[in-house]
């Protein structure tokens, strides 16, 4: 979806949030933050930007998930 050609090559990008719409990134740090730290699970629209430099409209779900007493915020993305 977002034009890479391997998880390795998402990966390797050093800012991960930059493929959320810098007006979006906000909801999403808050909603891992509320995942993360208040095991709260989110549903929200977000725009993200494609390696190409083009948007997508996406809706994320993020999930607290907790194994070994260490939180994981499982994330599920989808195209609108």
């Amino acid at each position: 979806m977002l034009g890479y050609k391997s998880i390795a090559e998402w990966v390797a990008n050093e800012t991960p949030v930059d493929d959320v719409l810098e007006s979006d990134q906000n909801k999403v740090i808050e909603a891992y933050g509320a995942a993360s730290e208040k095991y709260e699970a989110s549903s929200l629209s977000v725009n993200v930007v494609k390696k190409d430099g083009t948007q997508v409209r996406t809706n994320v779900i993020m999930v607290p998930f907790t194994y070994k007493n260490e939180v994981f915020v499982l994330h599920f993305i989808s195209e609108n």
